[in-house]
């Protein structure tokens, strides 16, 4: 509604009936319990038509109202109750259930676990496809919170820190020696073993698992290496790191995969045990040369993440009915196929 008719709005005798619509508008509440003016409201319209933003959002970020108060009358509005995430206690555990690229392309974020059901912030928590798509991931009952774009996203960077903490592990790194030259084997060994970069290959192995990541791409370009996560089959960036720690890095993986860490002219594949607070994962390793250096690929594999029967794959139950039907049969094929990380093995263990 535009500025002219919440003036008339302003104005008749109607006020009070509008005041108890829970369908009314924002910016006409506002203006009628005279906590926003009508000039106000023109300006965050204005941006609001340039940015694309959510009027609450743009109230906040140009003081006309405050975060608190915003809350209170979206809450009344919408009938979804309205969190400030600066002000709870965020279960990092339930934040890292699902990946950072997802909670920022989403504008959402999971931060409180109940008995039977999870809590999550939304910027738009009407959106009922991303409430069922949250639903089939996290396999509990999604309690929907309406909260700011911006505290969300302040949120997202306090829970999921990798990114700065791997700058800050790159800060104290001293830069190889020889930069420009092809190192030792005894010096690549120095390098790998460096307090360093033992945390920062860590740490991207760290992040991959709290993502659900299937796989982490390390790819040196002319300048940087790229680190990329494989996530529902998408390849997402993640962080870069300067390419004069790419070689520090490949070897630390190669120890760690007991690969011979003096090629660096043929392909090699490898495999570790890596152990997170409580679970171990088999790492796949592969590292092929490539034109500014070695790429890198490790597929994560979680070894408890066996299922002992078909009950618990997700099946609709005559889906289960068909499939279990069609395995009992002592003759013929059946294909599974799918993208990486779809479910291709889980699937044929149970």
């Amino acid at each position: 509604m535009v500025a002219d008719d919440i003036r008339a709005l302003a104005a008749s005798s109607m006020t009070s009936s509008i005041l108890k619509t829970r369908t009314a508008l924002l910016g006409q509440k506002l203006i009628l319990d005279r906590l926003l003016t009508v000039e106000q409201l023109d300006q965050a319209l204005e941006s609001q038509r340039q940015s694309g933003a959510f009027l609450g959002e743009l109230l906040v970020s140009l003081g006309f109202i405050s975060a608190a108060v915003i809350g209170e009358y979206l809450e009344t509005i919408t009938g979804f109750p309205f969190v400030t995430l600066a002000d709870v206690e965020i279960d990092i555990e339930v934040t890292h259930s699902i990946p950072e690229t997802l909670a920022r392309r989403k504008g959402i974020l999971p931060f409180g676990n109940t008995t039977d059901a999870i809590q999550v912030a939304l910027v738009d928590p009407l959106d009922i496809a991303l409430v069922d798509e949250l639903r089939a991931r996290l396999n509990r009952r999604i309690v929907p919170y309406l909260a700011l774009e911006s505290d969300i996203r302040d949120a997202i960077d306090r829970a999921y820190d990798s990114k700065h903490q791997a700058q800050t592990v790159l800060d104290e790194i001293v830069e190889a020696p020889g930069v420009g030259r092809e190192l030792s084997v005894d010096e690549l060994v120095g390098l790998a073993e460096d307090a360093p970069i033992v945390r920062l290959v860590n740490g991207i192995v760290k992040d991959a698992i709290a993502g659900g990541t299937s796989d982490i791409h390390i790819e040196p370009h002319e300048t940087s290496v790229r680190v990329r996560f494989r996530q529902d089959g998408m390849l997402y960036d993640h962080m870069t790191v300067p390419s004069h720690h790419m070689a520090a890095v490949v070897s630390r993986i190669k120890i760690m995969s007991h690969l011979n860490i003096s090629e660096r002219r043929r392909p090699q594949d490898g495999r570790c045990v890596f152990r997170s607070e409580s679970d171990e994962y088999d790492l796949r390793v592969n590292v092929l040369p490539v034109i500014y250096g070695e790429k890198v690929v490790m597929r994560l594999l979680k070894k408890s993440s066996s299922y002992s029967s078909t009950d618990r794959l997700g099946f609709f139950p005559e889906q289960q009915e068909v499939f279990e039907r069609l395995i009992q049969r002592p003759h013929g094929i059946m294909l599974v196929t799918g993208p990486t990380g779809s479910g291709k093995s889980t699937t044929l263990y149970a």
